[in-house]
Parts: C-alpha cells; sequence; structure tokens
C-alpha cells in the first residue's frame, strides 16, 4: 500500500507541475483547495508510515539488545558453532568457563572437550545433524588447569541455509561433587575412611563368582578400646582406629576392601587369595600395627580369616566361620592383653612423671610393710603391695600441665585431679585378676569421717587396704620434693598424721604405721 500511494502522489505532483495541458485540465475540474487537501492527505499517510518504520525498527533493536544481553551475559556458558566444531560465537560465561585467555572464533570447540569425552561428543554432534532433535550430554570441559563437570544442551539452527548447532553449557561441578560426597558417605565409615557394612555387604555378594575364588575374608578387632577410651576419653580411641585403617590400606592391594563392621571390629576381603597370601597379610598387619604407639600405649589386634574355595559354599557361613576364629583367638589371649595394657599405662605414667614412679614403689613397699605388722595373710599382703603400685595409675589421663602446675591448683584443677581415682577404677576392672584391686584404688582418698572422694564414704565402710594406701600416699607426698610445695621433716609428717587422725585417717592403722613400720617415737 505505501508503494502505491507515493506512486500516485508522483505521479500527481508531476500532472500539476510538468504537464501544462494535464494541469490545466486537472485545474479545471479540481480546484487548488481540493488538489491540496488531496496532497495533504497523501504526505500524512507517508509520515505515518514513516513513524511505523522507525517504531519496528526500534522494536527489533531492542529485541538484538535483549537477545544479546541473554546470551553473552547469561550465567550459563553459551556457544554456536558449525557441525565440523569451528566456534562461530560465545559468550563470557562459556570463556570464564575454560579459563582460556585467547579463546577465539574460528577455534574448534573440541579442544576444549576433555580427551575422555571426545567421542561422546563427537556422536552428539552428529546425532544432533542426524535428528535434530534437543540433545543433552554430560561432560568435562577443559581449561587452563582445571576441569569442569558440565551439562551440554544442544539443538540445530539454520542461519542462511546454513546448519549451526548453538550448545547451553551448565556447570555442574558442585553438584556432581555434592553427589559424590553423598555416595561417599553412604558407602564409607565417617571416622576412619574405610569402608562400611552395607557396602562390605554388597562387595561380598558382588564378588561371589567363581572367577574370584578363593576369597579370603579376615576378621579383625582392636584389642583393649573400651579401656583406652574410658581412660584417655574417645579421641585417642579415635585416633587408634585411624592407625588400624592406615596401616591396613597401605598393605592391601588396590582390589582388596576393608571395611569397619561397627565399634572396634573391621572386616578385610581379599578376592583371589589363598591361605599362604591371607596368612602373610595378617602377619604384616600384626607386626605394622604392633609398631604403633599413641599416649605411649602399644596396640594390638585379634584376627581371624577363612577361605572360600569352592562355589558352592555359602560365602555368609565363611564370614562367620572367621569371626569364630577371631573371637576364640580374642578370648584367648584376652587377660594377657588387657593386662599388657594396664602395665603399659603404668610403665607410660613412669615415663612421663618420674617422680610418679618412685612414690608409687614406696607407697608399696610401705603398705606391704603395714599389712605384714597387722597380720594379714600373705595374699592379702600381696594385694596391697600391687595396689599400692597402681594406686595413682588413672593419672595417666589427667592433664599434663596439671600434674607439673607450680603452684596451688584452683577448684577447677583440682577436681580434675579428683577423677584419676575413678578413672584408676575404670582401667583396672576391666581386667579381672585386677578387679580386687580396682575397688581399692577407688577408695583410696575416701576420708574416716565421710568428707573423702568419690562417694564420701565413712569409717569401716572404706575397705581397710584403701584406708592403708591413704595413709602411706599422704605421709610420701609430705615428705617428698612436689612442683607446688617443699617436702617436710618425717617428723613434721607423722605430727599432720596424729593430727589428722580419727578425721582424714584410721587411728589405729596411723599408729601401727608410726609405731611398728616407721618406729618412730611419739
Amino acid at each position: 500500500m505505501q508503494l502505491n500511494n507515493n506512486e500516485i502522489l508522483k505521479t500527481k505532483i508531476k500532472e500539476i507541475l510538468n504537464d501544462e495541458v494535464s494541469a490545466k485540465d486537472l485545474i479545471n475540474k479540481k480546484s487548488i483547495n481540493e488538489l491540496a487537501e488531496e496532497i495533504s492527505v497523501y504526505h500524512q499517510e507517508l509520515m505515518y508510515q514513516n513513524q511505523e518504520l522507525m517504531r519496528i525498527q526500534g522494536v527489533l533493536e531492542e529485541s538484538e539488545n535483549k537477545f544479546k544481553s541473554l546470551f553473552f551475559d547469561a550465567p550459563i556458558g553459551y556457544a554456536l558453532y558449525e557441525t565440523t566444531g569451528r566456534i562461530e560465537l560465545f559468550n563470557s560465561s562459556f570463556n570464564e568457563m575454560i579459563s582460556y585467555k585467547k579463546l577465539e572464533k574460528g577455534d574448534n570447540i573440541t579442544k576444549y572437550i576433555a580427551p575422555e569425552y571426545q567421542d561422546a561428543f563427537y556422536l552428539h554432534i552428529k546425532k544432533m545433524e542426524k535428528n535434530r532433535t534437543n540433545n543433552d550430554l554430560e561432560l568435562k570441559l577443559i581449561g587452563e588447569n582445571k576441569k569442569i563437570d558440565v551439562k551440554v544442551m544442544s539443538s540445530i539452527w539454520v542461519i542462511n541455509n546454513k546448519k549451526f548447532i548453538k550448545s547451553a553449557f551448565m556447570d555442574i561441578s558442585k553438584i556432581k561433587e555434592k553427589n559424590r560426597r553423598i555416595e561417599y558417605l553412604s558407602y564409607r565409615d565417617q571416622l576412619t575412611g574405610a569402608y562400611n557394612r552395607r557396602f562390605f555387604n554388597e562387595e561380598l555378594e558382588r564378588l561371589d563368582v567363581k572367577r574370584n575364588l578363593p576369597i579370603s575374608i579376615i576378621i579383625a578387632d582392636v584389642n583393649g578400646l573400651k579401656i583406652i577410651n574410658d581412660t584417655f576419653g574417645h579421641d585417642v580411641g579415635d585416633r587408634i582406629l585411624l592407625g588400624f585403617v592406615k596401616t591396613t590400606k597401605e598393605i592391601l592391594r588396590a582390589d582388596e576392601i576393608i571395611a569397619r563392621m561397627g565399634g572396634d571390629e573391621f572386616a578385610i576381603l581379599l578376592p583371589n587369595c589363598g591361605k599362604t597370601y591371607t596368612e602373610k597379610i595378617i602377619k604384616r598387619i600384626k607386626k605394622n600395627i604392633e609398631l604403633q604407639k599413641i599416649e605411649g600405649l602399644e596396640i594390638s589386634v585379634a584376627l581371624g580369616y577363612s577361605i572360600k574355595t569352592n562355589i558352592n559354599f555359602d560365602i555368609s557361613a565363611v564370614k562367620k566361620n572367621a569371626e569364630d576364629i577371631m573371637y576364640r583367638d580374642k578370648i584367648f589371649d584376652e587377660k594377657s592383653k588387657k593386662r599388657k595394657i594396664v602395665l603399659t599405662m603404668l610403665t607410660t605414667l613412669h615415663e612421663r612423671y618420674k617422680r610418679e614412679e618412685e612414690h608409687s614403689k614406696r607407697v608399696s613397699e610401705l603398705s606391704y610393710k603395714i599389712g605384714k605388722s597387722m597380720n594379714f595373710s600373705q595374699e592379702k599382703i600381696n594385694l596391697l603391695k600391687i595396689s599400692g603400685l597402681l594406686h595413682d595409675i588413672g593419672k595417666i589421663a589427667i592433664d599434663y600441665s596439671i600434674i607439673n602446675k607450680k603452684g596451688k591448683l584452683t577448684t577447677d584443677e583440682f577436681n580434675e585431679v579428683k577423677k584419676h581415682t575413678e578413672i584408676g577404677y575404670r582401667i583396672l576392672s576391666s581386667v579381672p585378676e585386677y578387679s580386687d584391686v580396682a575397688a581399692i584404688v577407688l577408695y583410696h582418698h575416701e576420708n574416716i569421717n565421710g568428707t573423702g572422694y568419690p562417694k564420701n564414704l565413712k569409717g569401716v565402710s572404706i575397705p581397710i587396704e584403701s584406708r592403708i594406701i591413704k595413709i602411706v600416699d599422704a605421709y610420701d607426698a609430705m615428705i617428698s620434693e612436689r612442683p607446688y610445695k617443699k617436702k617436710m621433716k618425717k617428723e613434721e609428717a607423722v605430727d599432720e598424721l596424729v593430727k589428722n587422725s580419727g578425721k582424714q585417717f584410721d587411728e589405729r592403722i596411723v599408729n601401727i604405721f608410726i609405731k611398728d613400720v616407721l618406729r618412730y617415737k611419739m
């Protein structure tokens, strides 16, 4: 319509201005006003159409700017490339993903695809060419010193009869890492990093095929973990478990599995491993763990193994047999191992605080002498001697800075020291042969008038062995040099015992100790 109106207007003007004959005829037929009005109408129509064209051009420019903004400033990486891979256009997010400073139009996009994904990306492009449907793919982009996981969503664009592929690259590295973390936690023990029971059982089922025979299963149990946890706290116990897993992983091959089945029990799965290799692994595990020392403690494990050599054997029965052998090993040697742990703790205490060793020996010897003076049986005298030696074993768990503090202890520090009787009890009561000693150690700071600790026992409710050790312990502490005080003379110490008889100390035992053991004349 615009071209027709323009032609008509031009024709009219030409007729009016250039063709005199026609102009005269027109003038005769139409008045000047009519012609002017007609021309004005055509002029207004042209102006309107020109304004409409300018409006449409503005809309197109706005649309183009929006597209550019969406494309170039989008948080998702975009690239437009030929089916050969030659890049025609890309945005800043794509450039940031690969971190190449010199990324340019004309580069081949396959340059930025990780080698292990090249074939998949090639098939991705071919599928796009063939089907012309949207297609998704997950791969890794490579840049300068990094790789990132991306999800690629592509579609075909045809521009001037030429095919292009438009791909959106969404960074899914964080999602992938989160999923990997979730998967890791679902199959791993959070403390040790070993596999968990769920993973072990699934692997046991998966590997239970003929080609993996013989399959060996080792069951391991860390000895004395409860004593250690009760004495030093779970942090130390956790370090022992970590140490066991670390040293065992160093021995195992890549296809061999260690899993924490719960508490202090672990299972090791060895596919294609016979008796000779399995026993070699067990020897190395024992040797490596015995070299580990945490808080001065030597660590040991009870081990049992069983081997599946026939595909018809039930793998669960093989695992149960390994557990039974381990428990037999643990029970058979449990007493000696626990006793060894206690003695190791005592040795560690004496190495850490040299004066404690001398103090314990003196308390042991003096208690023994009191027992003889009181005509105890030899069994009871021996019990006193051992109790005297072990009476402060609970101090192994008290902070070094408190035990060695120069000056008076604060209330909190003293309350911490007071815990050593209960800690000692827990350590000793875990070993059956020390159960009688444990009770004596627990009450050796009770006062005869009921003001002591930890139970505020009074009079004869306090075991007589505890009353004896309390007196000897106090006496030796008074005549010995300590960080927080100077030592007393023996006469002064004796005076203190007499002065506090009937309050802190059993008066009858004090008299026997002074007269028969110290042979001190009052």
